[in-house]
């Protein structure tokens, strides 16, 4: 029930990019209803305050990792020899594109938030349920990409889900070690402001 309704709440956005946020409402809307109907904890969904500190410690090598370390090739290896990809994955983020605050504060802080809660908290954890942990993380991470397809040249388009991939494997192997949505979405956070930034500085300074 819960891929299910992950996976028809993205279809919409998959066809017209400004449909997306539909996506992360009506799942969230799942979520709510389904916590007031089982009464189920919210720490079961990662949500706990206890221990962000140890479990940031202890994952700070993979936050590294997925921040920064991945955020860094393709986009300078995009603008230097492949516009058209570059191209792609600036236009893919609304931020770029703005000088709104509060889109930026939506782009990097809220909906990573909200992404966590779906794709790790929810979908990873239920799947866990019944396959292996590394397996959840896959599928976790395979539709957390789909959610960022951009229409697009085949060949863009395969580098750029798999560069999100990449980094929802990451998310979810962190979450998967400490079981903390606010572990995973300060990773995702931090490789959101980093790919921002660099896509900012490359755009007005290109290599």
């Amino acid at each position: 029930m819960t891929l299910a309704v992950v996976l028809l709440s993205m279809i919409p956005g998959i066809f017209i990019s400004g449909l997306k946020p539909l996506a992360y409402i009506a799942t969230l809307v799942y979520i709510s209803g389904e916590h007031k109907r089982r009464g189920h904890s919210w720490k079961e969904l990662g949500i706990k305050l206890g221990g962000i500190k140890e479990d940031l410690l202890t994952n700070w090598h993979l936050i590294f990792i997925v921040a920064v370390a991945l955020q860094l090739p393709i986009p300078l290896i995009a603008q230097a020899y492949w516009p058209d990809l570059f191209k792609h994955i600036s236009d893919r983020i609304p931020l770029l594109n703005s000088s709104s605050i509060g889109l930026l504060i939506l782009v990097l802080i809220v909906i990573p938030f909200f992404e966590e809660l779906i794709y790790r908290g929810l979908l990873q954890q239920r799947l866990a349920w019944y396959l292996n942990g590394f397996v959840a993380v896959v599928i976790a991470s395979f539709i957390f990409g789909l959610q960022h397809f951009t229409s697009g040249s085949p060949a863009v388009v395969a580098v750029d889900l798999t560069a999100v991939f990449v980094d929802g494997m990451f998310y979810g192997w962190i979450f998967s070690r400490c079981h903390n949505i606010f572990v995973s979405w300060a990773a995702h956070t931090a490789a959101d402001l980093v790919g921002a930034a660099l896509l900012l500085f490359l755009a007005y300074f290109p290599i």
